[in-house]
This record gives structure tokens, sequence and C-alpha cells, in this order.
């Protein structure tokens, strides 16, 4: 795993473990979030909103529900969405304002068809 994903792994365990309450240590890769760590629903709903706040991504809820089943894959969804946000944001960067008008005349020429 890369350091960024450890960092990634470390903010998720510290997040899931003070909102449920428990000892980060009880947080492994194989925890079942609810069957083990005692989540319910709402708490799921909780700790995507505090995981969107801490990373600046967005998580839809139905998305929450199937990819928070264990820490592991919580991680390996999270990186994933972190991944894709930096890309995006650096193509935003590389793309200068005359590009995204070309892009808009684009779309809109294409919906009219």
């Amino acid at each position: 795993m890369n350091p960024h994903g450890c960092e990634i792994r470390k903010k998720i365990i510290e997040i899931i473990s003070d909102h449920l309450g428990l000892d980060p240590k009880q947080c492994t890769p194989n925890s079942h979030i609810s069957n083990d760590l005692g989540a319910d629903s709402l708490d799921i709903v909780e700790i995507a909103m505090a995981l969107e706040e801490a990373f600046d991504i967005l998580i839809p809820d139905d998305e929450a529900y199937l990819c928070f089943k264990t820490i592991d894959q919580c991680v390996i969804y999270i990186e994933q969405l972190v991944q894709n946000h930096d890309v995006i944001e650096d193509l935003k960067k590389s793309i200068n304002d005359e590009e995204v008008k070309q892009i808009g005349q684009t779309k809109l020429i294409s919906h009219k068809k």
C-alpha cells in the first residue's frame, strides 16, 4: 500500500472508531462495520458524511451501504474516490477557459441533434 493509502486507512479508522465510541484497535481490516463494530444504518450515513468532509469527496447514500461492509472495503472505496477526485482536479487545472467554452458548445450542439 502506498503512503497516501496508509494515511487514508488511519483517517478512516479514526473516523469510524470515534463515531462508534470504539478503540481504534478494534477496527481491523476484516472488521464488518455493522456486524462486528455495531454500526446501524444511521451510523453508516453519518460515517459517510464524516468521510466526505475529511476527504473532500461525495459518497452517494446507496453506495455507502454497499461499499462499507468491512474496514478494507471502505478503505478501497475511499482510495478510489480520492484518486478520481485528484485526477479531476488536475484536469481542471490543465484546461483553460477557451477549452471549457469549446467543450460546453460541443455539448450544446450534441444535445440539439
